[in-house]
């Protein structure tokens, strides 16, 4: 089983949409960093919120040159983007979304509810 979708018409691979939520914590950077050099993943958002770092290019901050990816603090608008994709990409395509925050956050934070009918 591959990790990403063939389209049958043209064999061409759709990368999968990637969301990492810590995306500056220890964990979170490494799967960042994974995220980046898989050739069949592709980094759509980066949640943080560490201060003083939104908008901020999240390869920059890790040194991993410009991706193109600003961190952001917005749980919910990074789940509609991933939808969005989702919708842009077709058929058979997914999203994912790396959560690596702290526990405290998960249960202390009302779950956000995707445009997809989505909750955490």
């Amino acid at each position: 089983m591959t990790s990403s979708t063939a389209f049958p018409s043209t064999g061409a691979v759709q990368p999968i949409a990637v969301v990492v939520a810590g995306a500056l914590g220890r964990m979170g950077a490494e799967v960042v960093k994974a995220v980046h050099q898989a050739p069949d993943c592709r980094l759509l958002g980066a949640i943080d919120t560490t201060p003083g770092k939104e908008g901020a290019d999240v390869g920059l901050e890790l040194g991993l040159g410009e991706l193109e990816v600003a961190i952001t603090a917005d749980f919910e608008g990074s789940l509609c983007l991933a939808s969005q994709a989702v919708r842009n990409d077709g058929p058979g395509n997914g999203a994912v979304l790396v959560d690596f925050t702290h526990p405290w956050w998960s249960t202390t934070t009302p779950a956000p509810r995707s445009p997809m009918g989505c909750t955490r």
